[in-house]
């Protein structure tokens, strides 16, 4: 058995999320919330973050990227099933490559006006905090969202496959609540 039947193995029999992950995917709900709610405080306080190219487009692109990620927590917390998050995972990596392309292109952000805002007096220890580094970082988000997006939905088919063989198989009770719909 090569390393990608048994990388699909181990997830197939994984599948069922425990009781402290599902903790886990609820934190990860606050601390986006918590995002959320300082970065409309930023741009509401005209920070200067946030220049004027952030229009409506901009605000639902970026804000709606961010809060998406609550929904493959909410996913994995309800029905306990890895593979299923791992759908909602994918939705939201095309999301954000959707929305990161278009905020690289208009770019309505000035990086070291939130260092400013931040840090004080001590922002210019941050030089290199600058509008380049912000574009770099997310270039390679971009990058890594499209890796993410083929690894993911070649995982996300091959674990389903799995977990029907064994099903038809009979091979004992399949992990995870709704396997057919995984």
């Amino acid at each position: 058995m090569g390393w990608w039947h048994r990388t699909v193995a181990r997830e197939a029999d994984r599948n069922t999320i425990r009781t402290g992950e599902r903790i886990g995917n609820i934190v990860a709900i606050f601390f986006i919330v918590l995002l959320f709610l300082v970065l409309v405080s930023v741009q509401v306080g005209g920070v200067g973050f946030f220049t004027d190219a952030f229009g409506p487009l901009e605000q639902v692109l970026f804000y709606g990227s961010l809060l998406y990620g609550i929904f493959p927590s909410l996913v994995r917390t309800f029905t306990a099933n890895k593979n299923l998050g791992r759908l909602a995972d994918i939705g939201g990596s095309v999301l954000f490559i959707v929305a990161a392309l278009w905020l690289l292109y208009v770019f309505p952000f000035d990086l070291p006006a939130l260092v400013d805002y931040l840090l004080g007096p001590f922002s210019g220890a941050f030089f290199w905090a600058t509008n380049d580094l912000a574009r770099l970082v997310l270039e390679v988000g971009v990058i890594i969202s499209v890796i993410s997006v083929i690894y993911n939905t070649v995982l996300y088919l091959s674990v389903r496959g799995e977990l029907k063989d064994r099903k038809a198989a009979g091979a004992g009770p399949v992990q995870g609540p709704g396997p057919d719909r995984a």
